[in-house]
């Protein structure tokens, strides 16, 4: 696994904490796991997986996208990251 996406994992578990699926119970990462996996499957760069392990993080946590960008280890997804949730919502309207 990638640096980048190693981090981004990390700081994915941390941020949502011990949160959980609504029907399963599952934690919650497993979401944004399974997302990452489709974006890598798919052919997405290194920094698209990343984002795609981030992109819960901004809307259903208490982190923002400054504080992504804040990190330098994840500094370079936090586009990515912000792009991709834009994505979600507009194909969610």
């Amino acid at each position: 696994m990638d640096k980048i996406v190693t981090k981004a994992l990390k700081f994915a578990v941390v941020a949502h904490g011990d949160q959980k699926r609504k029907y399963t119970g599952l934690p919650y990462v497993t979401h944004t796991i399974d997302v990452a996996q489709l974006v890598h499957d798919n052919g997405g760069t290194t920094n698209q997986v990343a984002a795609a392990l981030l992109h819960d993080v901004v809307e259903d946590t208490d982190f923002t996208c400054i504080m992504i960008c804040c990190k330098p280890c994840l500094r370079a997804v936090a586009w990515w990251a912000f792009h991709f949730i834009r994505i979600i919502c507009a194909a969610a309207a």
